[in-house]
Formats: structure tokens, sequence, C-alpha cells
């Protein structure tokens, strides 16, 4: 498998003309981190990203207290499942899940009423950001623990970011009972600015922090696009022994290279890092033999077999050639279909669990 965490050879004309190949925010950006660099960082109106030529970079660094990954975290999150559900805001119609889901989760989006509008095909901020604040006292949830997973469209999640103080949003996370948070999903896209990457990796980080001086337990939410990002995210989690379990949000990254981006990452984490695991949001099913060995290492989360249900869409896995299938079933209630269908992505990840752990001989 080529190895796509590495740099380019050569930097390119764009590359250049970024403030990190000058050493400007050196020792916490290295100058070679600026060879990835595929596109311009004049950025004036400041669309997706900050980049290294921001007017107001000082205010963005002050906000995340420097570059450095030095955010230390208290949280201990112990023994979560192999496979985690996940549920919308739409849970009228479930019931009570089978005692095999101890952990199931809720996304950010789903939690929020007010924040972004979608209009002539684009999101939009909102003045103020509403919360479902009982969501947790639905009946399915009884005696469950719940995470959320703070992930969502840019959109929302800069909104919220920048609107936290105003709404005072963690103490109201904190007052509806989840039993942890992840960090925020701050994009990482291949090929801009270091500078932004960097940034939005100490704000998640931030994010996670804040979450836990509210009172909810954090996972925090790592993205790393290249070796020197590895070896960032490495020193912090060996210093922060604590924490057990990362997580990672895959439901944008399609391509057959991005999801390879992800797996080399985790792998060359885990060469690192010692009882380290991580909890996928939205992973691809034929990618997940990829993992090989390290597989016992990797949580999973999704909400596909909710969606099929709600269709109609029964689940069906099958050994033969480790796929699923999707056939319509009208004669069960969708509630009894929801249960269904997490039992069978659950059976379906067990047995590829245990194609690896039996092909590469691995004591759990």
């Amino acid at each position: 498998m080529q190895d796509l965490l590495e740099l380019p050879n050569n930097p390119s004309l764009f590359s250049l003309a970024c403030e990190v190949s000058k050493g400007k925010f050196a020792p916490h950006i290295k100058k070679q981190e600026a060879f990835s660099v595929l596109d311009t960082c004049e950025n004036p109106f400041r669309k997706n990203i900050v980049t290294c030529k921001d007017n107001n970079i000082d205010e963005f660094l002050n906000e995340a207290q420097g570059l450095e990954l030095d955010t230390i975290l208290d949280s201990c999150v112990n023994d979560l499942p192999y496979y985690i559900p996940v549920f919308d805001r739409n849970i009228e119609l479930v019931q009570n899940l089978p005692k095999n889901f101890p952990v199931v989760a809720l996304s950010l989006k789903d939690i929020i009423t007010s924040g972004i509008t979608y209009k002539a095909g684009c999101l939009h901020e909102e003045k103020s950001i509403g919360m479902r604040r009982t969501i947790l006292q639905a009946h399915c949830f009884k005696g469950k623990k719940v995470l959320l997973f703070a992930s969502g469209p840019d959109t929302l999640i800069e909104s919220i970011w920048y609107k936290r103080d105003e709404y005072d949003f963690f103490a109201k996370i904190s007052k509806m009972g989840f039993y942890a948070a992840t960090g925020f999903n701050f994009s990482l896209i291949i090929g801009e600015c270091p500078f932004a990457q960097a940034l939005n990796m100490k704000r998640s980080l931030i994010s996670a922090s804040l979450f836990e001086q509210t009172g909810t337990l954090t996972i925090p939410h790592i993205y790393a696009l290249t070796k020197y990002q590895v070896a960032k995210w490495c020193v912090w989690l060996n210093k922060n022994q604590n924490i057990k379990y990362f997580t990672i949000n895959c439901q944008l990254q399609n391509s057959w290279k991005d999801i390879t981006h992800v797996i080399q990452a985790i792998r060359s984490i885990f060469n690192s890092v010692s009882n380290i695991h991580v909890i996928l949001h939205g992973f691809p099913i034929n990618r997940i033999k990829d993992f090989n060995e390290d597989i016992i290492r990797v949580h999973f989360a999704d909400m596909l077999p909710l969606k099929k249900a709600r269709n109609y869409r029964r689940m069906i896995f099958k050994k033969d050639d480790e796929k699923i299938r999707f056939v319509k079933d009208d004669k069960v209630s969708i509630a009894e279909l929801i249960t269904d269908n997490f039992n069978e992505k659950l059976a379906m990840l067990n047995y590829i669990k245990q194609q690896n752990i039996e092909k590469f001989k691995i004591i759990p």
C-alpha cells in the first residue's frame, strides 16, 4: 500500500508562497509541511478555513492558546463496546434496545433544533442555537450510556463554536446527561494550508477540554494527514495515558484514497501508542478488513441500520462474500426492523473481526 502520509519530495509554487515554508510557525509546524499545499493560501473572505495569510491570525492563535498540542484532558472512558448504534432526532418509533447494545450515540446535528438552515442549495447560519434538551429522556435510551458525536456540517460546527459562550453551549450539554462527548470534528482537508490544519487540530482539542470543564467526559477527535501530524498526536496521547479512546468522523471520506489515509494514520498511531483504541463514526464496510491485526483496537459506530429500517429495508449479511444485502420487508414494524438491523450489523462486524483474529493469529 502506498504511504499516503509522506509529503511530496518537491514543493509546488503554492507551497513556496505559504508562510509555513518560511518557518513562521516553527517549531509547531515544520517548514516541510508546506510541501503538501496544493492551492493558494490567499483567502481574504475566509472561505472554509483560516490560512497563514489571514489578517486576524493572532486572534485565532490566542483563541486556540497557540498551536502546540499541550491541552491536558483528565477524562477516562473505559470498556466501550465493539459496535455503537447511532440514532437521530426521529426516535419516536424506536423501542427498547436489547442488552447487547449498552452504549448508543447521537450526533450534534440531531440535538440542535436551530443553528443553520438549508436554503437555495446552501447552509446558512442562524442567529440563535436551539437544543433538544430532553431527547435523552426518550424511553429507548433508558438504561443506556449515550455518547455525543460532536460532528456535523462545517457551517454548523463553526456556528456553534463562535456562539459557544453566548449560548452557554457546553454547560447545556452537561445538563442533558450524556455519558461522554467527542471533540468537534473541525475539518482537515488534504492540500490546504498546514496552518489551517494545525489550528483545527488544536481547536478540536480545546473543544474536548471545554466539554470536560463543564462536567462531561470527553473523547478527543483526531485527524492526521501527514506523518508530522501523526507524530504530534502520538506525543500528546503518550502524555495523556488516561485517554483510552480517540474518534474519527469518516462520514465525508468516501474515496478509496481518503479512507486509506485514515487507516494509515490510525495504524501509525497504534504503532507508537500502546493500549489506545479508536472509534470510527461512519466507516465504510468494505474497508474494515484492511486494519489486519489492528482490528481488535478498532470500534465502529453508524446509523445505517436505522436508515435502512425506516425505508423498510432489512439488512442480511452473507458470509460467503462478506457483504450486506438490503431486502424490502414491510411485514414487521419499523421498531423491530431497527433492532434486527443493528443486530445484523453487529454480527457482520464480529464475523469480520474473528476472521482477522484467526488469519493473523491474534491473541485478544
